[in-house]
């Protein structure tokens, strides 16, 4: 990863350092964020969106600017994928220009939004012409004004925008702001309409497939203003006789977001319901599994594990309960007879809530409202209870020395079903899996499971967050062994299979790798030992050089493990 300065003449992107970052990754596949143009002959990507920004150190980048103020990138978005054979992506952008006005200052003008406005792939760094693109489409996210159509937002057409702050807008070439904001504001005043898909054709662009998209702003029914909601997307081929197939709905089910509904529970709408261009639906679900109870979570933010969360109300010392749903099952039907196909999902042992870890708010406004999950998932899947499928997956959470209201922290632990296997849940495992039982169908006993491992190695040290959190390591994780074991004549586990890998050091590649082989065929065991051609220069990391293959256990020394402790 790079940070690149390259100054306003050699990338034109608006930011006073003309600043882009470049990532490369073990391919050589290069992803450019805030470049203007990769030559003279591209279009400007507009990928970089600025603020204004005011040194008060002789250091910092605008110190011997005007007023010791320019215009600094708060946002750099992807402008260019290259792959190491030269085929380029490119990312076009739009921006949304506001103003702001500092009390008793002069009005400035800054991004508040950006959009994604054309994709165009498979040309070549040196060539121009792109074979295919997407072109994304966009108007004001209004629900109508008199001339049916979103005219620009004003103070005449204020009331069209329901979901739009309006006291915090100000035109972006507006000359005063005498009604605010007076500091920066960020919300888009767009939609997306639709997405064009079209091919060049030898002298000009012929569309191939364009989506539409529907919108609507239902009630809440609570009297708070009703919010953006997607309803449906129609499809529509191009070609000679345009074929327009048929929409695609989406219905939805009001759920309240605020638990303590004091004085008003921010509901909000959610998709229950998804009608198929064939007829079919998907019906989704939602549920708490462990829903919310003030005895249980309020003086207990720290450690209660129940389906709602902690906010502190910005410049208070309030607290506000969140609602937190989960998908409880989802059902799809054929409107031709076929069974419905049926997944439900489980969740057992609690949710996990971690504190917070923003990097703005102030310590004293954040609690513990970061969703860590379940760590236990039981999934039924099929057409019929008396034969569905039955997996158990429990996963790592990452709150292994999360802090207290009292100062102490925590020491959790991962566990399997039987418990032959016991895991601390570091921060850097969050969302991975210790175990995947495949069971009977009422759950009461196991045909295989497979038993997973990691390695990880710290590459870089980030700042200690407060309580002494370190949450920002840059840290390699690797799968570095798994166990699957099969029950067979009424023997549990009877057989075993592992598979287990060493890294190189550097960039956490497989050197080697080892399997006992399956034991039900006795195919007996192997051992992968692999090298690499690597071009540090172009970042061309994990070609492999030789791939070479043993029968039985790898030699002595092959591959290098380095000296990090497995989780």
């Amino acid at each position: 990863v790079q940070r690149v300065l390259a100054g306003t003449a050699s990338n034109p992107n608006g930011d006073a350092q003309g600043s882009y970052w470049l990532v490369t990754d073990p391919s050589g596949t290069r992803y450019y964020f805030g470049l203007q143009a990769w030559n003279t002959a591209s279009p400007a990507t507009n990928s970089a969106l600025t603020v204004p920004v005011r040194a008060t150190l002789s250091t910092q980048p605008c110190w011997t600017s005007s007023g010791n103020t320019c215009q600094l990138a708060w946002r750099w978005n992807l402008a260019y994928v290259i792959d190491a054979n030269i085929n380029v992506q490119s990312w076009i952008w739009g921006r949304q220009t506001t103003s702001y006005q500092p009390a008793g200052g002069t009005v400035r003008h800054y991004d508040s939004a950006g959009y994604l406005s054309q994709i165009y792939y498979g040309s070549r760094s040196t060539s121009g012409q792109a074979p295919a693109r997407l072109w994304l489409k966009y108007s004001g996210r209004c629900d109508q004004v008199p001339s049916g159509t979103c005219d620009y937002p004003s103070a005449a057409t204020a009331i069209h925008y329901p979901d739009i702050p309006f006291d915090q807008w100000c035109s972006g070439t507006a000359t005063s702001c005498p009604s605010g904001p007076t500091v920066p504001a960020f919300f888009s005043l767009d939609r997306l309409d639709s997405v064009v898909a079209q091919v060049w054709n030898g002298s000009t662009w012929s569309y191939v497939e364009r989506a539409n998209l529907d919108y609507s702003f239902p009630s809440p029914g609570n009297g708070d203003d009703p919010s953006l909601y997607l309803s449906g997307i129609t499809r529509i081929g191009s070609t000679a006789a345009a074929v327009t197939l048929p929409r695609t709905f989406f219905n939805g089910v009001l759920l309240a977001n605020r638990y303590d509904s004091t004085p008003t529970s921010y509901s909000k709408w959610r998709i229950d319901d998804v009608v198929t261009e064939l007829g079919g639906h998907i019906l989704v679900t939602y549920d708490q599994p462990d829903g919310c109870s003030t005895a249980a979570v309020v003086g207990h933010e720290d450690s209660q594990t129940r389906d709602c969360f902690p906010r502190i109300k910005p410049g208070t010392t309030t607290t506000e309960w969140f609602n937190k749903y989960l998908v409880s099952q989802v059902e799809v039907t054929d409107r031709y007879g076929a069974p419905s196909m049926t997944t439900s999902y489980t969740y057992l042992g609690g949710a996990a809530w971690h504190s917070d870890d923003d990097p703005v708010a102030p310590v004293a406004e954040q609690s513990w409202g970061d969703y860590r999950g379940y760590s236990k998932v039981i999934v039924h899947r099929g057409t019929d209870p008396a034969s569905w499928t039955t997996d158990e997956y429990t996963f790592f959470r990452g709150m292994h020395g999360d802090w207290n209201a009292n100062g102490s922290t925590d020491a959790v632990n991962v566990s399997t079903a039987t418990g032959d296997a016991v895991r601390p849940d570091y921060h850097q495992l969050r969302g991975r899996l210790l175990e995947h039982r495949r069971l009977t169908q009422a759950g009461t006993s196991e045909y295989s499971r497979d038993l997973h491992q990691y390695w990880a190695k710290v590459t870089a040290v980030g700042p200690t967050r407060p309580h002494g959190l370190s949450l920002h390591d840059a840290v390699m994780v690797r799968e570095n062994a798994t166990a699957d074991q099969i029950t067979q004549d009424n023997v549990s586990r009877k057989y075993l299979r592992q598979v287990s890998h060493q890294f190189e050091g550097t960039y956490g590649l497989p050197a080697s790798t080892s399997d006992t082989g399956d034991p039900i065929s006795d195919t007996g065991g192997t051992c992968t030992i692999t090298s690499y051609a690597q071009n540090a220069t172009a970042y061309l990391i994990a070609l492999p050089k030789t791939v070479t293959t043993y029968v039985g256990q790898c030699p002595a020394g092959a591959g290098v493990a380095p000296t990090t402790a497995k989780l």
